[in-house]
């Protein structure tokens, strides 16, 4: 059965925003201190319902504990900042598994299919020049191109994604070595902001590879150059998914059963 004490410490945590040393230390002693006054009134004489409210009444309104419990602005920057190089990291990595797939792609379906050129794209001689010299045994200068592009896409977003595996590890490490990390944004912004940018990168990218399998190619090939929209795009809808079942599992949930047991 609730009392006075426990509809104050209620309304404490309530409008205080949970979790964090702070936090707890703030209800703990709100909470000492309001059930040593109720035991010491009671002592007294009084009752255990009016002795509670007398001690709620003598210890004062809950607005200077909610303050007290809040908290700071550097606290809310570090999580920010600490949010913020999570989602970079692991948007580093999704492009480093994109170029993985680039490179799956090119092995596949050849170099053109990734990287190739649209239609009217032209290169100089002396372009054309620099591309059969790294790339020899190419044939034309367009085949030579498509390797030069398809090589980059593939190295660019690997090393984008070391760096984001670098910035991952970084990120646990920080959370292993900073124990009293007070966690103030709520479990889902992480998820949720990723489920969101990769969803928009993937619809992005999968229309960009659709049109280009749609327009016309160099020397007719229509499905010249989508492999590497496709790639980037195949990932990030992945992620997005992966992301989303993630949303799925820290949103709380409320039963009917769940309010029947709070409330007995």
């Amino acid at each position: 059965m609730s009392d006075a004490i426990d509809d104050y410490l209620d309304e404490l945590a309530g409008r205080a925003h949970p979790g964090g040393a702070r936090f707890r230390r703030v209800l703990a002693e709100a909470e000492e201190h309001l059930r040593e006054s109720a035991a010491s009134l009671r002592r007294a004489g009084m009752d255990e319902g009016s002795a509670a409210c007398e001690a709620v009444s003598r210890f004062g309104p809950v607005e200077p504990l909610v303050a007290e419990a809040r908290p700071s602005a550097t606290v809310w920057a570090a999580d920010a900042v600490r949010a913020a190089w999570l989602l970079g990291s692991t948007g580093l990595a999704a492009v480093g598994l994109s170029g993985v797939l680039a490179w799956a792609l090119q092995a596949v379906a050849g170099a053109r299919f990734v990287a190739g050129d649209t239609n009217g794209v032209t290169y100089t001689t002396a372009r054309c020049a620099d591309f059969l010299e790294y790339y020899p045994h190419a044939g034309s200068c367009s085949a030579a191109a498509a390797l030069h592009h398809a090589d980059e896409v593939v190295m660019y977003r690997v090393l984008a994604g070391v760096l984001g595996l670098v910035g991952l590890l970084a990120y646990l490490w920080w959370g292993r070595s900073r124990t009293g990390h007070q966690r103030v944004l709520p479990a889902v912004t992480v998820p949720a902001v990723a489920a969101a940018a990769f969803l928009l990168a993937a619809v992005a990218l999968l229309l960009s590879s659709l049109g280009l399998a749609l327009g016309e190619r160099v020397h007719g090939e229509a499905w010249s150059g989508i492999g590497s929209p496709l790639s980037g795009g195949v990932v990030s809808l992945v992620a997005a998914v992966l992301a989303g079942l993630l949303v799925l599992r820290r949103v709380p949930r409320r039963t009917p059963w769940a309010e029947a047991s709070r409330g007995a």
